[in-house]
């Protein structure tokens, strides 16, 4: 499905911000202080200070570089790059990135290079600051192989944000995301999309989030962005449409598109379980609708075929009354009973007249249309409901259910056991009143005179000039 496939590229782009503990570093002079990774090792000197998770061979990397007030943030990234070449000749910068808010304060770009045999990929943010006429280099290193280049800008992000005079540096989780401008994408647009984002992803939880859970997505969310271009923020417009199309959607496709999303959402969370706040709620909720849906199915559905039971039946036909009398439509109904059942369960055994009845419950919902309902009535009865049908159109629905029993002999673990069904149908418009037990009535009436003309056969309930139409089966 279309939106399906919208929906997982877009969760794709949300890459999330990665949970991380942290520690603080404060400066041996006491002036500034920031945070890094926990538990990893630290190794420092005039010119640099190292962190590094030896088990990863990751590396955080902060070096003071020479500030010159005529360049800009690249130009003194370039001249590190170019010092840097003197021992590694094959390093390479790509993937610039800036805001027309940030130009002269910061950059933002990617390095790779070899170093002792060993091929590396990287992100750097290089700040300078004007004010106090310094510039510094933060860099987060590691194997080519496997690199998780979100993971690194997310940590590079949050140790440059986390930069304070003295021993201030707090960790990132009570540091608000700061809001910029992107080149290209208005501040305005970004705010909609963010909120349009959080209305599709609830529509596919199917359930609001908390003001707290959705505070967390979207700070997460909208950290993400300060480091993508302009061209994927581009992608995020997709969202205010997605929101009209579900609010345009009928109800049958409405329950469809949403069971398309919710299996996106858990793909994406397949490829990022535990790797932020965010997924972690998501998984949370998923997990929380999975139990409750479980429930529900328990006190809706019946238990031997899986179909809507006798009180989720009954539930369902009162709706569609009351949807025919405000859109002055109509509805059908269809009492569905296996001929002699109880022979079945007599000579093969109950468990194999439970294999009848659920491959019975299988063609009856195959048989008819998706916003159709099938429910066990009881024992060996069925009630069907077909909303907008008059009773010419209902009955032609049973005769062909009819044939589909009649030809086809049920496989059970006994073998074949032929079934054949005999079926009562009314209708009514949506004048009528009452509570749909006229309307019952009609139809088992319609069903006891097909069983009495000698069964696998469908009968239409007399009309108001007592007219009976029956549809025969042909001879053999």
């Amino acid at each position: 499905m279309k939106y399906r496939t919208l929906l997982l590229i877009l969760f794709v782009l949300a890459a999330p911000v990665f949970a991380q503990g942290w520690e603080k570093y404060v400066a041996q002079d006491g002036s500034f202080s920031f945070v890094y990774p926990k538990g990893w090792k630290v190794n420092q000197n005039e010119s640099f200070i190292a962190f590094s998770d030896s088990a990863k061979d990751e590396e955080l990397l902060v070096v003071a570089i020479p500030f010159d007030a005529a360049k800009s943030p690249r130009q003194l990234a370039e001249g590190v790059i170019t010092m840097f070449r003197s021992a590694m000749p094959d390093m390479t910068a790509s993937e610039w990135k800036t805001t027309p808010d940030t130009r002269d304060a910061a950059v933002l770009f990617r390095a790779k290079y070899t170093n002792e045999g060993k091929k590396y990929d990287a992100h750097v943010i290089v700040v300078k600051d004007s004010g106090s006429a310094q510039a510094l280099w933060f860099s987060f290193s590691g194997p080519l192989v496997g690199y998780d280049a979100a993971r690194a800008v997310d940590i590079l992000q949050k140790v440059v944000g986390s930069v304070s005079t003295g021993a201030a540096a707090a960790s990132p989780d009570r540091v608000p995301a700061p809001k910029t401008s992107r080149p290209g994408t208005q501040d305005g647009a970004l705010d909609r999309n963010a909120k349009a984002f959080l209305f599709v992803l609830e529509f596919s939880l199917g359930a609001p989030l908390t003001a707290g859970q959705e505070r967390v997505i979207l700070a997460e969310l909208e950290s993400g962005w300060l480091s993508s271009p302009a061209e994927e923020l581009r992608k995020y417009d997709q969202y205010p449409v997605l929101v009209q199309a579900i609010m345009k959607a009928g109800q049958i496709d409405l329950e469809s598109l949403r069971r398309e999303l919710e299996t996106s959402v858990r793909e994406w969370i397949e490829d990022f379980r535990g790797k932020s706040e965010s997924v972690r709620i998501i998984e949370t909720e998923l997990s929380l609708k999975a139990t409750q849906d479980a429930l529900r199915v328990q006190s809706t559905r019946d238990g031997v075929t899986g179909s809507w039971n006798h009180a989720s039946i009954l539930d369902m036909l009162q709706k569609e009354r009351e949807r025919a009398r405000r859109k002055s439509g109509s509805v059908g109904v269809v009492l569905a009973d296996l001929d002699e059942f109880r022979k079945v369960n007599e000579s093969l055994g109950h468990p194999v007249g439970d294999e009848v009845l659920r491959e019975a419950a299988r063609r009856l919902n195959s048989s008819v249309r998706p916003y159709d309902a099938v429910g066990r009535y009881g024992g060996e009865e069925f009630l069907i409901v077909l909303p907008g049908s008059d009773g010419l159109g209902a009955l032609t629905v049973a005769e062909r259910i009819r044939e589909g029993f009649a030809h086809r002999p049920v496989l059970t673990s006994a073998g074949p056991v032929p079934v054949t069904l005999s079926l009562g149908v009314a209708a009514e418009g949506g004048e009528a009143g009452g509570d749909g037990s006229a309307l019952l009535l009609a139809a088992g009436a319609a069903l006891a005179r097909a069983q009495k003309s000698g069964r696998n056969r469908a009968a239409l309930a007399a009309d108001e000039s007592g007219l009976e139409i029956d549809a025969v089966p042909p001879e053999g």
